[in-house]
């Protein structure tokens, strides 16, 4: 029997067109999102909060998704799905 914590998806989203002073992060346990002005951090969280909504009625976790999956997600909820990568082991 191993100790081994099972692995778990997360979704990290990165903004990089911030032009104010403020430090913009919102976590939780799916996802965590970084900068941005107030407008892509806006987008990200509504495209992070779309995908985990689809994703449940997948009735999967997202460490369960392939990348064939993951990608059928992104296509269904992102204005711009060039802008999303996936780095999970399941091809």
């Amino acid at each position: 029997m191993t100790d081994e914590k099972e692995k778990q998806g997360h979704l990290l989203g990165l903004g990089f067109d911030q032009d104010d002073e403020l430090k913009r992060i919102t976590r939780a346990p799916e996802f965590t999102l970084l900068g941005g002005s107030e407008e892509t951090h806006g987008r990200m969280l509504e495209e992070t909060q779309a995908f985990l909504e689809v994703l449940g009625k997948y009735g999967k976790k997202m460490e369960h998704l392939s990348k064939r999956e993951y990608f059928d997600i992104v296509k269904k909820i992102s204005k711009q799905p060039k802008t999303w990568f996936y780095l999970g082991g399941k091809p």
